[in-house]
């Protein structure tokens, strides 16, 4: 994976991606539980993916001990910067945090009936 690769934006924006599209589907729980199972499934390939890429050694240009590191300016009229790191243990919640999200949702297959619109605001449905 190249390290210009923005794979925590990935991360951090993904599960929104995600609940914003199931809030299209509120009414079918048979449209939903696949879409959500989906999400959840390609967040923790992400972050697997993201755990056996990484060279576990700080990133040149990174602050010491980050694995991953995002640093762009966003508005640099006023000097603000878009920036987001991850160092060792990061890596590792966030790897069984979304295994955990699979297994909730995977869990919960049957168990939410009929589905209302605030279970689409929640990103691990």
């Amino acid at each position: 994976m190249s390290p210009d690769f923005p794979i925590l934006t990935l991360l951090i924006f993904l599960p929104l991606i995600g609940s914003l599209l199931l809030c299209a589907f509120w009414r079918s729980a048979a449209a939903a539980r696949p879409l959500a199972l989906i999400f959840a499934a390609a967040e923790f390939a992400i972050s697997a993916l993201a755990c056996m890429t990484s060279s576990f050694s700080a990133l040149p240009g990174a602050p010491a001990s980050f694995f991953f590191f995002e640093d762009t300016a966003w508005v640099e009229r006023f000097g603000i910067r878009y920036t987001l790191g991850m160092d060792g243990i990061s890596l590792v919640m966030v790897v069984l945090t979304t295994f955990i999200t699979v297994i909730a949702v995977l869990v919960s297959w049957k168990g939410i009936t009929p589905p209302r619109p605030s279970n689409s605001l929640i990103p691990t449905r």
